[in-house]
């Protein structure tokens, strides 16, 4: 048992007991980071209130828990702790001030202490300006501002690639992909080995529908991101899925078994994508048994589109004659997605959508005639 499994079974068990258990501002900080990973608020909350009651006064503890409340948007909470930092001059206080301010809004406010660290001419000034553009690039409205300040931040620091990265990721926001791949390729010309650039372009490429050109960044990605193992398996990921996109089928049936593999690998993810592939090739065996454990899944619509799942394993059981699993699922469908199960299952055209039409006989479909009637019923019901 690792590290963290002890410590999160010797929170459990204080718990239980009701015993005090000493745990250091380290401890404190690793459990917060896991019920938060876990979205287990319930037990967050504990162990906030267990480090207030052990760690008041230590900067360490007041900065982890400031974050922690700022990643959930309790902004006020975390202002009010920050506020009470005796070292009102550590940079990481004002890093966090800073987001907690555009948390609630206050963008002037923010502003005021960004500008005391340009004029202070602190050390981490430059990378604190990365940060924020960042922060301002991920926030929804603020693109104006975004790009006001990532320009000012570049005029102060010409040569920094993150924010030349920083303004790529504005135009392609702002839907100025033309410019956004220009800057890629630029970017990319000044560091050839910088992995994310090479994806980000990629990314760019795919919404001009150029899967090729795509496929090309990404095998650059690929050979570039040898040391980030999450980054390949993004990169190996959106390479199977450009492959299905263009057509070229085994070889992305061949990328998504790769990514087995991958100690990220999650199924719940990946098999929606794999299925679709073996689908369009034809091969609703494989496709079924890449779908079918997914139907089990309680919180499913938090992972994938259910709606899809669903439609891809009716229509799996239908070309591979599972006739009482395909009823089965339809009426499990219709009972949660009456409306969106409908419409997705009509793009596949299985179905006659004419009220006088008879059930369709086609050598090529094979489909029971119950679920044909029980898919007319509800459609012509809810019309």
């Amino acid at each position: 048992m690792d590290k963290l499994s002890n410590l999160v079974n010797k929170f459990y068990a204080s718990q239980m007991t009701g015993e005090s258990i000493y745990f250091d501002v380290d401890d404190i900080i690793s459990l917060i980071n896991y019920f938060l990973d876990n979205k287990d608020i319930g037990n967050l909350n504990k162990v906030i209130e267990l480090g207030f009651a052990l760690h008041t006064d230590d900067l360490d503890f007041s900065l982890a828990i400031s974050e922690t409340l700022i990643e959930m948007n309790q902004y006020d909470d975390a202002w009010k702790i920050l506020n009470e930092i005796v070292d009102e001059d550590d940079e990481d206080v004002d890093l966090l001030k800073i987001n907690c301010l555009f948390g609630m809004d206050r963008y002037d406010d923010g502003m005021k202490i960004v500008y005391k660290l340009i004029h202070e001419q602190s050390p981490q000034t430059e990378e604190i300006l990365v940060q924020i553009a960042q922060w301002l690039n991920e926030t929804d409205g603020w693109h104006e501002r975004a790009f006001d300040f990532i320009n000012n931040s570049l005029a102060l620091y010409p040569d920094n690639f993150q924010l030349k990265t920083q303004l790529c990721f504005y135009y392609e926001k702002l839907g100025d992909t033309k410019k956004a791949i220009d800057m890629s390729k630029a970017l990319v010309e000044e560091n050839p080995f910088a992995a994310e650039i090479w994806y980000l372009l990629a990314r760019q490429h795919v919404t001009c529908l150029n899967y090729d050109k795509a496929i090309e960044a990404l095998d650059f990605a690929a050979a570039s991101a040898q040391d980030d193992l999450n980054l390949q398996y993004e990169i190996q990921l959106s390479k199977a899925w450009c492959l299905s996109q263009n057509g070229s089928y085994i070889k992305a049936d061949e990328c998504f078994d790769d990514l087995k593999s991958y100690q990220e690998f999650d199924f719940v993810d990946v098999n929606p994508l794999a299925a679709k592939n073996c689908m369009a090739m034809e091969d609703y065996e494989k496709a079924y048994n890449l779908l079918e454990p997914l139907k089990d899944i309680d919180d499913l619509d938090k992972h994938t589109d259910s709606v899809a799942v669903l439609g891809d394993l009716i229509v799996c059981c239908i070309e591979t004659e599972r006739r009482d699993d395909a009823i089965r699922l339809m009426l499990y469908a219709l009972k949660n997605y009456p409306h969106e199960i409908l419409e997705y299952l009509s793009n596949y055209k299985l179905f006659s959508t004419q009220k006088d039409e008879a059930p369709q006989d086609d050598d090529d479909i094979v489909f029971p005639e119950e679920l044909t009637r029980l898919y007319l019923s509800h459609n012509f019901n809810n019309n």
